[in-house]
């Protein structure tokens, strides 16, 4: 019983994958914050064919990391539940929480580039 839990806690690919989402939210995160001013509009929608789309407050910006966090807190959560029931599957929600969060780090270097 205490092996199988400390397979499940220590598996070395898990604990990368989560470690590499931690720190691609908290690089997000300072991206965001690196921004500066919070009060002066921003563009958040950026469309090839018609330009900038929709403008906001800055404070929108922080939601990008705000919701890495929160896929990574809840596919954490999804894992607990599935390992050593199916492993694949608890191994896939941990890689997509890592998919997720690269995604939404790079969609705000590229709202950082046009503001």
């Amino acid at each position: 019983m205490l092996e199988n839990i400390r397979t499940i806690l220590f598996n070395k690919r898990i604990l990368f994958l989560w470690g590499a989402t931690l720190f691609i939210n908290s690089i997000t995160l300072l991206l965001v914050t690196a921004q500066g001013n919070t009060a002066r509009s921003v563009v958040l929608h950026y469309n090839i064919v018609v330009g900038a789309e929709l403008f906001g407050s800055a404070v929108n910006l922080y939601k990008l990391p705000i919701i890495g966090f929160f896929i990574l807190g809840v596919n954490t959560v999804l894992y607990k539940f599935l390992a050593g029931k199916q492993d694949f599957l608890a191994e896939i929600s941990i890689f997509i929480a890592f998919i997720v969060s690269t995604v939404l780090f790079f969609s705000t270097l590229f709202l950082k580039g046009i503001n």
